[in-house]
């Protein structure tokens, strides 16, 4: 893990601009971490910046918008709110 944190601050120090894209699935402590460390960096060097930060799917917007408009449904049990027999 330190191994590529290093490999990553070496990019980023280097005196040339280059763009490097890295696609973290934060799934596993490590991969937390490794993003943590990112954006700690990202927060004391201007010239690390985060894109694309984590957003909602569009059916999780969608249910978000129901429930902000009182369209939810009423359910007893669990069986009640997924109509199980």
């Amino acid at each position: 893990m330190r191994e590529l944190f290093n490999r990553i601050l070496r990019i980023f120090t280097k005196k040339t601009m280059s763009t490097v894209t890295v696609q973290i699935t934060t799934r596993s402590k490590k991969t937390k971490y490794l993003l943590g460390l990112i954006e700690e960096l990202s927060k004391s060097d201007k010239g690390i910046k985060i894109y694309g930060t984590p957003s909602p799917n569009s059916v999780t917007l969608k249910a978000m918008d129901d429930a902000e408009k009182g369209k939810v449904k009423k359910a007893k049990s669990v069986n009640d709110l997924f109509d199980l027999p």
